[in-house]
């Protein structure tokens, strides 16, 4: 049996037209060939002066997946005012009726008992179903089937209903109200917004109540709005009632398909079209300049109106996409822009748009632009990114001296401290870890001048981000990231090799001895003007501590660490900063909540990444908390480890992966369980965390443990770097897929595959079909995905439009399947960071290029732009 003959009713669609203000469409149906179906049931007649109160009606949905569910009631009012929900109806009366209904009968028709449409469900409050009338659809199908535009005019003014006595309370003449009478009319149409810069500003004004147009006596919103249609680019005479009189204008009607976008521009994650008649609606501005909307990312936070690019002003999507392409080659895309949707943000402001990773970007355009679908027309083709890092340029900088608040004279080192500090700020436009910061940003200190190597915090870092540092305030750098910690708050940057002929910059002194109770330290907070030192003691040394992030942005699980409390002033408090000894060495740096990473453990990170050797580093992937000796006892510990430990305390296991990390096919379960009491690591005995370590250069841990009265030895494997670095990123189908951060292993979910999906489009195919963030993808048409590879893989073999299936394990442990297909929005696209000693290296590539291309005609040209045919059905 062939394929048709199994699914008779599944056919491709073809928009030839969508209303731009009413929730209404009409669709082509075709085959796989692109003919029309012979199969078709015989359409239904459209008759909306049948419809009246108290008209019994039924629709056929599907509510909840089912097939041809039937409803009915009865219609209660014929002339309700539009509702607000997701799409914005406006300039039309609605019909209500008794029913109850569910989600998936939104679009379906209302018939009465002879079979004629009346209305279409357009949403539903409770029992209430709100009905759109086919009075317009009916006069689009006409025009559609006349091959014919359709026309659609506006005044820029949205109207509404209100009541004959309401309107006889503001003072309308009796003159009026006896014409409305014998008319029997119960509802006039009064403006409730009109647009600045329209045709109708100044002239109509909100509360007006609309009397007549051209001499004809107005009875109802619809009338309004096929007069609108009838007329455009024509001037009509207008009679309003302003509260005491009549009073007649002249308005020019303007065609409604203009001001709707048929141009749009995706830019990293962001999609830039004209402004339309709803949003203007929405916010009460006119109809004019560029929009940002469907951002998932900052500067452009909720809608925003676009000024200018690179200081260059415009006034619609197509000569903004010229600007773009003037620019392609800057690093950074200025834009001033204003946020719309927030009063306290309507001030205009100034951003930044990263371009050197934005591939691809692409254009689209409505064909035909009354109303049609959207097609691409020209985008960027994916490209290797390959860009050397910065160098330092000699220079003779000064630096400000400290202000040190107690008059102290310090040693040299300390006074020279801001000398190998700076600002950063990060930049990335694909979803990493579930984070897309568009401007990370934050203070490091330079460890290794001629390598080019810094700290900072691990903060929302990634690896594909692209970081620029800014020293002394006025010399910038290009960086990269050359190392995250799994567990710490730490990151190393890279800069590129740097020689400095003059000694503005020299590497600081990073001790080896830790910090103890009562020292006397210094301390430079990060960001605070005037480069304030303080000299303070050391109040409190914690070395088992959980650290807690101010923010609450971190996209890892930080491990518990050692905490420091200083003496500081209040006036200038904030922990943030470096820890300085009075010889002028570093200590260490100190993060939020009184975090501290010692300066060896800086030291050591250095080293590694110096030599290129941290990717041989092994990690732990559990955590330890302290318990209190005393209570160790109580759980039947011996008393001799009360005389061998030192402190006053243990290590218990805390979070813990029920997996263990071992590479095998099937599941290990992990050797530690929460609540181990740890003795001995490698044979020495622990009591804090800094003893155990967080990195090691051995796959496996021998570790003496205390559990369930007897004292065990395990094998504990640890994590390889390469186990914990998410340096491959795939977007498909609307989300976006990464190998599962260690943070997921460690809220104790099973490990079900390396394809684990970090985040999702609104509104796109994932989204749909609820494969949304924690979810671990373990199949695609019935073979197994167990790795990145293996998915990308069997995606690339996928033809274009074809359906196929998905299998996902969600955070709810259930298996699903879905079905899904390849979009004609975009390709499947894969990010790589690949590792490189001297240049920032990414890759872009098309997984299903060869296969996209069958609906697109994509030419293989290595060219900056490429222009696109639409697929040929």
């Amino acid at each position: 049996m062939s394929e048709d003959a199994k699914l008779p009713m599944q056919y491709r669609i073809e928009r030839l037209y969508s209303d731009p203000v009413h929730d209404f469409a009409f669709v082509k149906l075709l085959t796989k060939n692109g003919q029309i179906p012979e199969d078709l049931p015989e359409g239904i007649n459209l008759h909306p002066e049948r419809a009246y109160q108290g008209c019994k009606i039924c629709t056929v949905s599907n509510p909840g997946g089912q097939e041809s569910n039937i409803g009915q009631g009865y219609i209660s009012r014929t002339n309700s005012n539009v509702r607000e929900w997701d799409f914005d109806e406006c300039n039309t009366e609605l019909m209500t009726a008794a029913m109850n209904c569910e989600g998936g009968s939104i679009g379906c028709s209302a018939i009465n008992i002879q079979g004629n449409g009346l209305g279409i469900m357009i949403g539903f409050e409770g029992t209430v179903i709100n009905l759109l009338p086919v009075d317009l659809p009916r006069k689009a199908l006409k025009r559609l089937q006349d091959y014919a535009p359709v026309n659609r005019g506006t005044l820029q003014v949205k109207w509404e209903l209100k009541p004959l006595y309401e309107c006889d309370r503001l003072q309308l003449g009796q003159e009026w109200l006896s014409r409305f009478e014998d008319e029997r009319v119960e509802y006039l149409v009064c403006a409730k917004v009109v647009l600045p810069q329209g045709p109708a500003d100044g002239k109509v004004k909100p509360g007006h109540i609309l009397l007549q147009l051209d001499d004809k006596l107005v009875t109802s919103l619809l009338q309004v709005d096929l007069y609108m249609d009838a007329h455009i680019n024509e001037k009509v005479g207008l009679t309003l009632w302003n509260g005491s009189s009549s009073n007649d204008v002249e308005c020019c009607i303007e065609d409604l398909h203009n001001l709707t976008p048929h141009h749009l521009i995706a830019r990293q994650g962001t999609v830039f079209l004209n402004m339309d008649l709803l949003t203007a609606f929405e916010f009460n501005i006119p109809v004019k300049g560029v929009i940002s909307s469907a951002t998932f990312q900052p500067p452009f936070v909720g809608p925003s109106l676009i000024e200018s690019i690179q200081g260059t002003a415009f006034s619609s999507s197509e000569a903004m996409a010229t600007v773009f392409e003037a620019n392609h080659k800057h690093r950074f895309i200025t834009s001033c822009f204003k946020n719309i949707g927030s009063r306290s943000l309507s001030t205009p402001r100034t951003g930044y748009q990263l371009t050197i990773m934005d591939k691809p970007w692409f254009e689209m355009k409505r064909q035909p632009q009354q109303g049609g679908p959207w097609v691409i027309t020209s985008m960027t083709r994916p490209t290797i990114i390959q860009r050397p890092l910065s160098h330092l340029q000699d220079c003779e900088a000064s630096v400000p001296q400290p202000l040190l608040l107690d008059n102290d004279k310090p040693n040299t080192g300390v006074k020279e401290i801001f000398r190998t500090t700076f600002s950063f700020r990060a930049n990335r436009n694909i979803f990493s870890d579930g984070n897309c910061d568009n401007n990370h940003l934050g203070f490091g200190l330079v460890c290794d001048v001629k390598q080019g190597l810094a700290v900072v915090r691990r903060g929302t870092f990634s690896m594909f981000d692209e970081v620029t540092i800014t020293i002394n305030g006025r010399i910038n750098v290009s960086a990269s990231v050359g190392f995250l910690h799994p567990a710490l708050d730490l990151a190393v940057l890279k800069f590129g090799p740097v020689g400095i002929a003059n000694a503005f910059m020299s590497d600081p002194a990073l001790t080896d001895n830790p910090l103890r109770q009562g020292d006397t330290v210094y301390h430079a907070p990060f960001g605070l003007s005037g480069n304030i030192i303080n000299k303070t003691q050391v109040e409190n040394i914690d070395e088992d501590s959980a650290y807690r992030f101010h923010d609450d942005t971190s996209p890892f699980t930080a491990f518990s660490c050692t905490t420091c409390h200083l003496r500081i002033p209040p006036k200038t408090y904030q922990t943030e900063g470096i820890l300085l000894n009075q010889d002028g060495t570093v200590a260490g740096l100190m993060l939020p909540s009184c975090a501290i990473i010692p300066s060896a453990l800086i030291r050591n990170m250095i080293e590694h990444v110096r030599s290129g050797q941290v990717g041989k580093l092994m990690f732990r992937d559990f955590d330890v908390h302290r318990m209190l000796l005393a209570d160790a006892f109580l759980q039947g510990l011996d008393r001799k480890w009360g005389e061998a430990i030192t402190h006053k305390h243990v290590l218990c296991v805390g979070k813990v992966p029920i997996e263990s990390p071992l590479r095998s096919s099937s599941m290990i379960k992990h050797p530690l369980r929460h609540g181990d009491i740890i003795l001995k690591v490698e044979g020495l005995r622990v009591s804090t965390v800094s003893e155990v370590g967080f990195h090691y250069l051995k796959p496996v841990l021998s570790i003496l443990l205390f559990r369930n009265g007897e004292e065990i030895e395990v094998e504990v494997p640890t994590l390889s770097l390469q186990d914990v670095t998410i340096d491959t990123v795939v977007s498909f189908c609307g989300s976006w897929l990464q190998k599962p951060p260690l943070a997921t292993r460690m809220s104790g979910r099973p490990v079900h595959s390396q394809v684990y999906t970090t985040a999702f489009m609104k509104g796109g195919q994932a989204d749909m079909f609820e494969l949304k963030n924690g979810a671990f993808i373990v199949g695609v048409d019935g073979n197994t995905i167990s790795t990145m590879a293996d998915f990308v893989g069997h995606v690339a073999k996928i033809p274009f439009e074809k359906y196929f299936r998905v299998e996902f394990i969600p955070e709810t442990q259930e298996h699903r399947v879905i079905t899904m297909m390849k979009s004609v929005i975009g390709p499947t696209l894969l990010w790589r960071k690949l590792p490189s000693q001297n240049e920032e290296k990414v890759t872009v590539s098309v997984v299903d290029d060869e296969q996209w291309s069958q609906g697109w005609t994509l030419p293989r040209a290595k060219s900056e732009r490429i222009l696109l045919e639409p697929p040929k059905y």
